[in-house]
């Protein structure tokens, strides 16, 4: 490219002019690639790996386990962000570590065997969260004394007459049993499934019309993005195509707002939200929704905390989060436990739509590598691989321009 712009110069004597512009432009693309407004958009090819890395350092600092802003355990953002860092296919080290310290936790996270009705959605996130550490949720480890329980066949235990799953079925939790029980040796019993496919708005005139919600078969009352996210993952993974699911998807896609971001009706636009309506519509891709996507992937990226932040305590404990929504970022202050809890529970969700494609199998295999942000959370200096791959492109481009004017004054001297 450099060799023809030359010639077209020589040939029609306009070199210096042509200089000029090739240095101008040069100059406008090393600015907007290197920019702070390229970074801001160009992170979603990052697949979520400053997230999974803040997720993992952030598991690892807190005996591998979640926290609540209470400062209580948070069984269910651990196994959020345990699917999240697989579905990546990073941090294997913390995806064991922390699924183990889910199992020594007994039964304060699933219930005992007489509760199981009532911890559906329990049992079947430790399930997701075992698989994905590789390990057999028929043999979960109740105490120290050996004896162990078959969580699949909790799960089937709890399954009613009609299908649904738990003393208080809905398509949520619902959605969660068959995302477990397709991971098990005999699958997703057809009458569950049946239920789910049951439950969504089916009156085409109706804003709701293929949603999810809680009050029931066929209900468009209050059909919700997060049940109907949840229900297009469970019955994608039980092999239902896009086609097949196209109201729900419609549905959901009806839910973004301008900004990228997916509006619950009970909290507007947020990080949980927009993750999960990410992944459930890459969960059966469409070519013609990669815009849309983006978008979504955009705004999950401008709720990442990056190196913009001017306290470096601060900088280097939450760069990489995702707050829950653009208030939530708006309002940081300084690091506190109390606020990176509330971080981990978007976090874990927001990664899930982040990644290429998620997965609550271990269909992608994880490597070991916990991935750094701008910081990692011993503050040490920041990662600069990015920088100096434009300062490289623009020294070669400088190096061709110079070539190129040493070049043309030799043919004038040669003339001369």
């Amino acid at each position: 490219m450099l060799g023809v712009t030359y010639w077209i110069a020589l040939k029609k004597g306009t070199f210096v002019h042509s200089l000029k512009r090739m240095i101008a432009c040069s100059a406008a693309a090393l600015f907007l690639l290197s920019s702070p407004f390229a970074q801001a958009v160009s992170p979603v090819s990052t697949d979520g790996y400053p997230t999974a890395g803040w997720l993992a350092r952030t598991l690892a600092a807190h005996d591998d386990l979640a926290l609540t802003p209470a400062g209580e355990i948070d069984y269910a953002s651990t196994a959020y962000a345990i699917l999240g860092l697989r579905a990546t296919g990073v941090a294997s080290g913390q995806i064991t570590a922390s699924t183990t310290a889910l199992i020594k936790a007994g039964e304060a996270f699933i219930g005992t065997s007489d509760q199981i009705a009532d911890k559906t959605t329990a049992i079947a996130l430790m399930i997701l969260a075992m698989k994905a550490a590789d390990l057999d949720p028929a043999t979960y480890s109740v105490d120290a004394d050996g004896s162990t329980r078959d969580l699949y066949a909790d799960l089937n235990s709890a399954m009613n007459e009609d299908g649904s799953i738990s003393s208080w079925p809905s398509a949520y939790g619902q959605s969660f049993a068959l995302l477990a029980l397709a991971t098990a040796p005999d699958g997703a019993p057809q009458v569950s499934v049946d239920w789910l496919e049951a439950q969504p708005c089916v009156d085409p005139e109706s804003p709701g019309y293929g949603g999810y919600g809680f009050a029931g078969p066929g209900s468009c009352d209050d059909a919700d993005p997060d049940s109907t996210a949840l229900a297009i993952l469970a019955l994608a993974a039980l092999g239902r195509t896009a086609d097949q699911l196209s109201p729900s998807r419609t549905f959901l896609w009806s839910t973004m707002d301008e900004n990228g971001g997916f509006v619950s009706p009970f909290s507007g636009a947020n990080a949980n939200t927009t993750g999960l309506a990410l992944a459930a519509l890459k969960a059966n891709y469409q070519s013609d929704e990669s815009s849309k996507i983006l978008a979504g992937e955009i705004y999950l990226t401008r709720l990442t905390y990056g190196c913009d932040l001017a306290d470096t305590d601060t900088r280097t404990r939450l760069a990489g989060a995702i707050a829950y929504d653009g208030a939530t970022r708006e309002r940081i202050g300084s690091w506190t436990e109390e606020y990176e809890a509330t971080l981990t529970q978007s976090s874990a969700q927001a990664l899930w739509g982040l990644v290429d494609h998620f997965t609550v199998t271990n269909a992608r295999p994880a490597n070991s590598e916990v991935p750094k942000a701008c910081y990692d959370i011993e503050g040490i200096e920041p990662s600069s691989g990015a920088i100096w791959w434009w300062v490289g492109g623009g020294i070669v481009i400088l190096a061709g321009i110079f070539l190129i004017r040493w070049r043309i004054l030799a043919v004038r001297r040669a003339r001369r």
